[in-house]
């Protein structure tokens, strides 16, 4: 699991929720194109991804998202909303809010989170006992 970790918001931060920041692939399907990108920060309710940089489709409102956890068999299907877009030389970085998830999928999303922060807190209270 060295590819996850765990951020708090900061004061200026306007998140309200924890943020798993990690290094994982999910397909975000826009009309019936779909592109891989890279999974930066997860959270309950929402995503921030990163791909290289290339020809963005304007004023898109909703994309489709497959997302495999690691260790959770099942593919989670969203639907999510843009927030922002910010085009670098070389990156395409993308802010994602989840607008519609099967209950079940919720489910598993928010128990991956929490287990996570667990994990990264009690290795962290290790690290600091050692």
């Amino acid at each position: 699991m060295s590819y996850m970790w765990i951020t708090t918001p900061s004061s200026n931060d306007r998140r309200v929720e924890r943020r798993l920041s990690t290094q994982m692939f999910l397909n975000e399907y826009v009309d019936d194109d779909g592109r891989r990108s890279l999974v930066r920060d997860l959270s309950v309710r929402g995503v921030r991804l990163q791909r290289l940089a290339a020809p963005q489709p304007k004023d898109r409102r909703a994309v489709g998202l497959e997302i495999v956890l690691p260790g959770i068999s099942e593919v989670i299907w969203a639907r999510a909303e843009p927030r922002f877009d910010l085009l670098e030389s070389d990156f395409h970085w993308r802010g994602l809010m989840f607008a519609g998830m099967a209950r079940k999928h919720m489910r598993l999303l928010g128990e991956f989170v929490y287990e996570q922060a667990q994990a990264r807190a009690a290795f962290a209270r290790a690290l600091q006992r050692h």
